[in-house]
């Protein structure tokens, strides 16, 4: 079983336990009922190997947990999470370095990843650009003999009945990434490395592994699918801008910003390599 799935049943068990099991009467009450929900709902903390870990369970304690920015950071968690993807102390000293000269997001770079996300994905010129995108890419993977000529997930046409017989799962997922994939990157990121999907794939469900910091020897097939992504990337960054014109505008903003901290292309693209995957 991974690790994390541990840690999950851990916590879980854990929770139940605190819940319900140290109030045994409690629960031979109708009465108390509301009372049992109410507890079910409220935030708790344990503390394991050290670290304290904070549990909420209600849905309004996380939506304000996303939105109290300016007591909740996730600066420290992000730091890590780039740490552990990668990039070198010093590059994300630069992501979170105050600008030294007026920049058009407030904050360091690493400060404003989420709000300029935001920007992208909010009603608009640019969010249009990106819909369109996705949607012509989905239109056009719907095409009868695109599927059955991708031996990916096209299992066989039928001239009889005229119909195709794919693996649904094979076809979400290769649709899902490519059509993600040109919006934000444009059409020279699959010219690069026209199996990167796959390889995404191979990446995104082995990634837990590489946030509990399996070793090398251990996550082979994971790293393998990690190291492709980052020189595939590289290789991006390294194209003039003229080939890379049809990207996402976040896309082209964040590579500005970038080189503007001086990040060479392989920063650049571990870097990016976690905004990919997300």
């Amino acid at each position: 079983m991974p690790l994390h799935q541990i840690i999950v049943d851990v916590f879980k068990a854990i929770g139940e336990h605190i819940r319900y099991d140290l109030f045994p009467y409690l629960s031979t009450s109708v009465w108390m009922v509301p009372v049992l929900a109410v507890l079910a709902l409220l935030p708790f903390s344990l503390m394991i190997l050290g670290t304290q870990f904070y549990i909420l369970t209600n849905p309004g304690d996380i939506s304000e947990a996303y939105r109290n920015a300016s007591s909740l950071s996730f600066e420290v968690f992000v730091r890590r999470l780039l740490r552990i993807c990668g990039s070198s102390k010093s590059v994300v000293e630069k992501l979170y370095q105050s600008p030294q000269s007026p920049r058009e997001h407030r904050g360091s770079l690493g400060q404003a990843l989420h709000t300029l996300n935001v920007q992208q994905s909010t009603p608009g010129p640019n969010f249009e650009i990106l819909s369109t995108k996705i949607r012509t890419h989905f239109e056009e993977s719907l095409s009868m003999e695109k599927i059955a000529n991708n031996s990916r997930f096209g299992l066989g046409y039928s001239t009889a009945t005229e119909s195709v017989r794919v693996s649904l799962i094979r076809w979400c997922a290769e649709t899902n990434i490519n059509a993600t994939q040109n919006a934000y990157f444009g059409g020279s990121l699959s010219e690069i490395d026209p199996n990167l999907a796959q390889t995404f794939k191979v990446f995104d469900e082995r990634g837990w592994q590489l946030l509990y910091q399996y070793p090398r020897w251990f996550s082979r097939d994971m790293y393998s699918a990690k190291d492709q992504l980052v020189r595939a990337l590289t290789s991006y960054f390294d194209l003039p801008a003229d080939k890379k014109a049809d990207a996402a505008w976040v896309t082209k903003y964040l590579e500005k910003e970038m080189r503007h901290l001086g990040l060479d292309s392989r920063e650049m693209a571990t870097l990016m390599m976690l905004q990919y995957w997300g």
